[in-house]
């Protein structure tokens, strides 16, 4: 639980990154960064769910 809320500020940070280097067209700079915390969110959780699966296979 702990690393999910480091992940989540840690991607919110780099999408406020992102959209800062894509200040000049903040529109742009607004999707490409929802995006990218979107993906990595989603990459996280399929993550987490791959390694619960596994840890539930294994005490069979």
């Amino acid at each position: 639980m702990e690393n999910e809320i480091e992940l989540n500020l840690e991607l919110e940070q780099r999408k406020e990154e992102l959209i800062n280097e894509f200040e000049s067209d903040e529109e742009d700079g607004e999707l490409i960064g929802d995006i990218f915390y979107n993906s990595m969110k989603n990459f996280f959780n399929l993550g987490v769910e791959l390694a619960k699966d596994l840890a539930s296979r294994e005490e069979e």
